[in-house]
């Protein structure tokens, strides 16, 4: 009797283990930056960073969606990227186009020089708003 209990509790401590396991692999590859989203005149925007990491260009998706305003705006010219420590990031470049009432795209900067615990995207001249997009870099 005891050698039973003791192999069943072996097989649940085991099963439990590979759960926890498997629960924080699921957690580690399903993390990602919230999507912000605001109005900018009549424009609305989303934006999504999809890489912020020392050492590498940041990389964030834009979506723009509107239906009277033409989106004809040089992103890499009213995109600037900021972090909590006080530097600048240049965009590199705009992958999206140019033009219309609804345009998606990715804007690429500078690659991020230091650790910061934040990061600022703003957005000027869509509409004639400007706005801010901020979010905490994951570790």
């Amino acid at each position: 009797m005891k050698k039973i209990l003791v192999i069943f509790s072996l097989a649940l401590f085991l099963t439990l283990g590979i759960l926890v396991l498997k629960g924080q692999a699921k957690t580690d590859a399903t993390r990602a930056y919230e999507t912000k989203q605001q109005t900018m005149g009549a424009v609305e925007v989303v934006v999504v960073p999809e890489q912020l990491e020392t050492n590498s260009p940041a990389v964030f998706s834009l979506s723009l969606n509107t239906h009277s305003v033409e989106l004809n705006y040089d992103y890499t010219k009213i995109a600037k990227l900021t972090d909590d420590r006080g530097s600048n990031y240049q965009a590199l470049s705009w992958e999206g186009g140019s033009g219309g009432h609804h345009l998606e795209g990715k804007l690429t900067f500078e690659p991020l020089e230091k650790r910061a615990d934040s990061i600022t995207l703003t957005l000027s001249g869509i509409d004639g708003q400007t706005k801010d997009f901020t979010w905490l870099i994951l570790p």
